[in-house]
């Protein structure tokens, strides 16, 4: 996954939603068209304030990277275009990295359901935006040129699709430009639908008493006889 966990300049830059939507939109498949169509009008319905909006925001990040873990890559894909969707309605307080990383995920998931000429235009529509966005300068000194190691891993998708590949899937570029990779656990809890998201306190228990009965149960007394 290119960049799915967090942001970190906070460089907000006003535009024209309807003219930004289109421009991702324009070369997609009416598959993801419409499910565009279909979010926008329901953040239209729905979202009323700013506070509702980061919620949601919130929300469908942790929707998202879990559907993604889990590999449910078409609602992986719901999801992030409904995160587009959502942030892409203010067009006052649009963030262009949290939009682009959107963009690029969106991407990486067609790429990892094969459709791999539309997964290649995401990528390179998230490049093209990296391209423009500046790195602060606390954050070159701390971390580097994180929107060039961003580049540089979608580049490096680019190249599996033009092999025919799909992505490892357990591979992801965090919020600071570094390359991290889900464990075995992380992938099983998302699979089984224990999610744990810091916005979210009720997860912190559901993850938390999960856990204990994994442990609980790997380390139960074998039966007297099995069958091989």
């Amino acid at each position: 996954l290119s960049i799915l966990t967090g942001h970190h300049s906070q460089k907000k830059i006003a535009m024209d939603t309807s003219t930004n939507a289109a421009a991702v939109m324009s070369h997609t498949s009416s598959r993801v068209s419409d499910i565009y169509a279909k979010k926008a009008e329901q953040v239209k319905e729905e979202v009323k304030s700013n506070r509702q909006r980061k919620r949601l925001s919130e929300k469908l990040a942790n929707d998202a990277q879990q559907a993604y873990k889990a590999a449910d890559f078409d609602r992986a894909l719901e999801k992030f275009v409904h995160f587009l969707a959502n942030v892409e309605s203010d067009a006052k307080s649009l963030d262009e990295e949290v939009r682009a990383s959107l963009v690029s995920n969106i991407g990486s998931c067609l790429h990892n359901l094969e459709e791999y000429e539309l997964a290649k235009e995401y990528y390179e529509k998230a490049l093209e935006s990296f391209d423009k966005l500046p790195t602060g300068t606390m954050t070159w000194l701390f971390y580097g040129d994180i929107n060039s190691k961003r580049m540089e891993f979608i580049k490096g998708r680019i190249g599996e699709i033009s092999m025919g590949k799909r992505p490892d899937a357990t591979k992801y570029l965090d919020a600071y430009g570094k390359e991290q990779k889900w464990s075995e656990r992380e992938i099983a809890a998302a699979k089984k639908g224990n999610s744990f998201s810091w916005v979210s306190p009720s997860s912190w228990y559901s993850w938390y008493y999960a856990e204990l009965k994994d442990e609980s149960e790997s380390t139960a007394a074998p039966p007297a006889s099995s069958n091989a």
